[in-house]
């Protein structure tokens, strides 16, 4: 006689409606007791539906581990917070849950560049058409596909891949290179620029601590400074436009060793000559 296949335990666990009626009495159980047992055998029981719902925010930043993460954080919170009384049941309640918990992970904790709910929202609803489109079509769907499936316009939907290249900055200490033995320059190397005020920095501390005679100072601010001729420089300073002339150079010798000897290995230019009488005549009598 052949063995019959007949189990009626098995289709009695496979019946929806049994399983639904089981299920709230877990539910009621666990709001009653608080008992621990019962509430992993709940967590185990509706993981499927914290599954379901983290795939559909899977994208190329977010793993579907990261995801699941917080969404069975989200899930335990739906069986905690769960009123038996409600009259939509768990199921609705806890898919609810679950996906206000991704959608704050993704708006909070995820993007250093924050965006709008609104594009936030269909956001999620691009980045599910393009895998449904992708294992339909069986390559990368252009905007207009996706915008066709989401009942969308083509410019909203470049909004969104847009926001996705640009959201999440890249890290400048991210290699470069291609070895992975020597990963060579960061992005951070090839995005710098030198900053030639260092350079100005050593020059001002070489020159400050040039030692110059009150009449050297004066000579130099009122030429350089106040951007006086040598002629009114020596009336302000009770000398001749001569002697302007001799004072200023000997300063501006001090203030050039000065920085040559804190540049090693620099070589020294030298001063212009110091104009001739002849040529000083010349431009007094201009």
């Amino acid at each position: 006689m052949p063995q019959s296949n007949y189990d009626p335990v098995r289709i009695v666990q496979q019946d929806p409606a049994v399983r639904d009626r089981r299920d709230e009495l877990e539910l009621r159980l666990y709001a009653r007791t608080r008992d621990p047992r019962v509430r992993e055998a709940l967590i185990l029981r509706w993981m499927p539906l914290a599954r379901s719902v983290a795939w559909k925010y899977v994208s190329g930043t977010e793993t579907i581990d990261d995801l699941m993460q917080v969404a069975m954080e989200s899930l335990i919170k739906a069986i905690d917070r769960y009123d038996p009384g409600r009259p939509n049941g768990f199921s609705a309640y806890g898919a609810r849950v679950i996906d206000g918990g991704l959608k704050h992970y993704f708006r909070d904790a995820t993007k250093t560049i924050r965006i709008g709910r609104a594009v936030h929202d269909r956001a999620g609803r691009v980045h599910w058409a393009e895998k449904e489109l992708r294992a339909e079509l069986g390559h990368e769907p252009v905007a207009s596909e996706i915008a066709e499936r989401i009942d969308a316009t083509v410019s909203e939907v470049e909004e969104v891949i847009a926001i996705d290249a640009t959201r999440t900055p890249a890290s400048l200490d991210r290699p470069v290179g291609s070895n992975e033995e020597d990963p060579g320059s960061t992005l951070g190397d090839l995005i710098g620029v030198e900053d030639g005020g260092f350079d100005s920095v050593d020059t001002a501390l070489a020159v400050a601590g040039v030692r110059l005679t009150e009449r050297e100072r004066q000579v130099l601010q009122l030429r350089f400074e106040e951007g006086l001729t040598q002629r009114d420089t020596g009336r302000c300073v009770g000398c001749s436009q001569m002697q302007v002339s001799r004072v200023q150079r000997r300063a501006l010798k001090k203030l050039l060793a000065a920085v040559q000897d804190s540049e090693p290995g620099s070589s020294r230019p030298t001063l212009p000559a110091t104009p001739r009488r002849a040529e000083v005549t010349v431009n007094q009598a201009a």
